[in-house]
């Protein structure tokens, strides 16, 4: 019966996933991908149950393909694309359900030695949050040994994390709510004129300093200010906010930050440079424009990537967050493996291709409905009003957005992505540079450049080959070198052999190995023990200005009874050190080098009494 409820589970659940794959939906732990990694988890859970770990979706997948293609064609043109997300996610999920099953059959075997049926919240929470295995598949596994999970006090863990996560901006509002409510009283939103002017006139209707409504605010004093307009664009939708300054006759603010209140009043955080403002003076509102235009730059090569990835990778591909900098931008996607090489550069070359075109970018505010029948791009599980504003880059490209962008891709000028890696599960992160940032940084390659021609002494096109030879030619050296390095050895090996004391047929090797770290000390000891046989070890050394000490023991000697960590034991607290091992190897750091050779002498004296004991026995 078992058998057959995980069969059923496994069919049912694998056309569900073909689909939803088919759809666009990726893995993901949020809205309708967490969706699909619950169904891939418990497909997954049941191969095992019925006896088989070795991945088996991608088999399934090509079954229900083959069978549901003709009504279907969809499934067989997103073949490869749905067998990879699959191959991908259970290569993932295998270690962490090997890890979460094993935990929770321990659990299992305690609760019914001990007759209890209920396994503890905590233990379901560390599941969820350290390995990463679903509560659902916890609670399953626990029904089918007729056992329940104590869900009251897995959500109250659950819930005091997510309160911690929130607790800084929890503490903010707060704190800060009923200020800006008071300043709502009198005034109404703050007006943003910044799509179009830098540079506004307008008039202070609020002053806010040390968390307190003041009238006015005087030199030197950081101040919160709020305008009844302003072109200062405060932070949202990942593009950073503006900074300028504050200003009139008789008084100027250094504004550096913009950020949103309540009620869309727009906060700026400043500090009186000179004279004073009081609330309600006329002012002139001027953002940095040279900052502005590098925001915007970036922006819009932002949305010009989002084309060129869903373009080359497929419509899976989705914003997942980013933050737009001057001529600096990070963007997160979700996709489901690393980027090549080859992609990458492919990817450069459509961005920069739909830059140098020249096409415009415009912006304007239509219906959320009308939005959706021209297909712009919006985040799915946002909220949006009846009236949105997107932003249309050419032909390609239509999105949701908030942000300030250029007129024309032209602007945007070069792009260029500066790394590429993982930032979670089936979500990728795109750091690139566009720009002044990228001329700036062509130019540090140019004179970096110029400054490796000059080193090596060839013109800058033979740079490569000049390379190619030193390094040919410095394979050679240390060829040459590796092979005197490991005469010495052999020839300090023999030296140290030809000291070693003999007490009672045991060899005994004690000695400073001045400088070594201790890779060379371990190494040292092996061929000692190597050509001595029956022999102990103890070699140390003041490598990095710390006491370094080593001890070992031949396999003879340590079947004799010889403990190489309880002779380390014995001299180690005179280098002030610590360390440990086990009868045939250990080692120990201390901070007076300077007590080494006493040590080695105490060593020497243990085992003299050691072999005389044990040659009496």
């Amino acid at each position: 019966e078992r058998k057959d409820v995980s069969l059923k589970v496994i069919t049912d659940h694998v056309r569900a996933i073909a689909f939803l794959i088919a759809d666009g939906v990726i893995p993901s732990n949020e809205g309708r991908g967490y969706v699909l990694r619950r169904l891939m988890r418990r497909s997954i859970r049941h191969t095992w149950l019925l006896g088989e770990e070795k991945p088996l979706l991608e088999k399934f997948l090509k079954q229900v393909i083959k069978l549901m293609s003709k009504p279907y064609p969809e499934l067989e043109t997103d073949k490869d694309y749905i067998l990879r997300i699959a191959k991908t996610e259970e290569e993932r999920f295998s270690q962490t359900l090997k890890q979460g099953v094993e935990i929770i059959n321990d659990q299992v075997k305690q609760l019914k030695k001990s007759k209890q049926k209920i396994i503890s919240g905590d233990i379901a929470f560390k599941l969820h949050d350290t390995y990463g295995f679903p509560v659902e598949l916890t609670a399953e596994i626990a029904a089918e040994n007729k056992l329940s999970i104590d869900v009251t006090k897995f959500e109250k863990l659950m819930n005091e994390q997510k309160a911690r996560a929130r607790a800084a901006w929890k503490e903010e509002e707060k704190e800060f709510a009923p200020i800006y409510n008071k300043v709502l009283e009198k005034t109404n939103a703050s007006e943003f004129v910044g799509y179009k002017e830098f540079r506004a006139d307008a008039k202070i209707v609020g002053l806010i300093v040390d968390q307190q409504i003041t009238k006015e605010a005087k030199a030197k004093q950081k101040v919160e200010i709020i305008l009844d307009k302003t072109p200062f664009y405060a932070e949202k939708g990942g593009q950073a906010t503006d900074t300028g300054k504050i200003f009139n006759s008789k008084g100027i603010a250094e504004v550096s930050e913009a950020r949103e209140g309540l009620g869309e009043l727009v906060i700026h955080k400043a500090v009186i440079k000179k004279g004073s403002l009081k609330v309600g003076q006329k002012v002139s509102a001027q953002i940095d424009e040279k900052r502005r235009r590098a925001l915007m730059r970036a922006h819009t090569a932002t949305h010009i990537l989002h084309w060129a990835l869903r373009s080359l990778l497929g419509t899976h591909v989705k914003q997942a967050g980013s933050l737009v900098e001057s001529d600096r931008l990070r963007f997160d996607f979700t996709h489901f493996e690393a980027l090549t090489k080859e992609q990458i550069t492919s990817i450069e070359d459509m961005v920069n291709e739909k830059i140098l075109a020249s096409y415009p970018v415009r912006a304007y505010t239509t219906t959320l409905e009308y939005a959706r029948e021209i297909q712009a791009m919006a985040f799915f599980g946002e909220k949006y009003s009846d009236f949105v504003r997107v932003v249309e880059s050419g032909d390609f490209s239509k999105e949701l957005c908030g942000g300030t962008h250029v007129s024309n891709t032209s602007f945007v000028n070069l792009f260029w992505i500066k790394r590429e890696g993982s930032v979670g599960s089936s979500v990728r992160r795109i750091e690139a540079v566009t720009g002044a940032l990228l001329f700036d940084r062509l130019r540090d390659d140019e004179k970096s450049f110029d400054g490796i021609s000059k080193t090596l002494g060839v013109p800058r096109s033979d740079v490569l080959l000049k390379i190619a030879k030193n390094t040919e030619e410095y394979d050679d050296v240390k060829k040459i070198l590796a092979k005197k390095t490991k005469d010495s050895v052999k020839e300090e090996i023999e030296k140290l052999a030809s000291e070693a004391k003999s007490l009672n047929g045991l060899s005994v090797v004690t000695r400073m190995i001045e400088g070594a770290q201790v890779s060379v000390l371990r190494d040292y000891s092996d061929l000692l023990r190597q050509k001595l046989g029956n022999s102990v070890v103890m070699l140390g050394s003041d490598a990095g200005g710390g006491a370094l000490l080593l001890a070992s023991a031949s396999k003879e000697a340590e079947s004799k009874g010889f403990n190489a960590n309880k002779w380390l034991k014995k001299v180690q607290p005179l280098i002030n050190g610590s360390g440990g091992g086990n009868a045939h190897l250990a080692q120990a750091g201390g901070k007076n080098p300077e007590k080494i050779n006493k040590a080695l002498e105490k060593a020497l004296d243990y085992a003299s009494k050691w072999a005389k004991k044990a040659s009496e026995k």
